[in-house]
């Protein structure tokens, strides 16, 4: 009868040890579950990451496009109102043109003046 009672005794260990295992295993494989989940969502999360960084990079570069393009044709503006002036006030001397495919300034002598320059030069020559 004892050897009965301690088989019996041993055969509920055994059993609620197994059935503890399986609540461990269940739990490990949720855990697993899980952790899996939350890596794919880090992963796509870094992936929207370095999408967000390369769309902000290109953003900031043409902000910086813009602002030189904003730059040089407020400069452009600025060159072209002095040229104006320049060509208001000498309007019997000479005439200023900017070319800004070469971003150059061009002053052409009107022919008076280039005619009078000639004379000038050509007296000094002659002493």
């Amino acid at each position: 009868m004892k050897k009965i009672a301690i088989i019996l005794f041993i055969s509920f260990l055994l059993v609620s040890c197994s059935n503890k295992n399986k609540d461990n295993n269940n739990a490990i494989k949720e855990l697993q579950e899980q952790k899996d989940s939350l890596e794919k969502k880090n992963n796509e999360l870094q992936d929207k990451n370095n999408s967000l960084e390369k769309e902000n990079k290109e953003l900031k570069e043409k902000i910086k496009n813009s602002e030189n393009d904003t730059l040089k044709s407020e400069s452009i503006a600025k060159i072209n109102k002095y040229l104006q002036e320049f060509n208001n006030s000498n309007k019997h001397f000479a005439k200023a043109t900017f070319d800004e495919k070469n971003n150059t300034v061009n002053i052409e002598l009107v022919e008076q003046a280039a005619s009078d320059v000639s004379g000038m030069i050509d007296s000094k020559n002659e002493g």
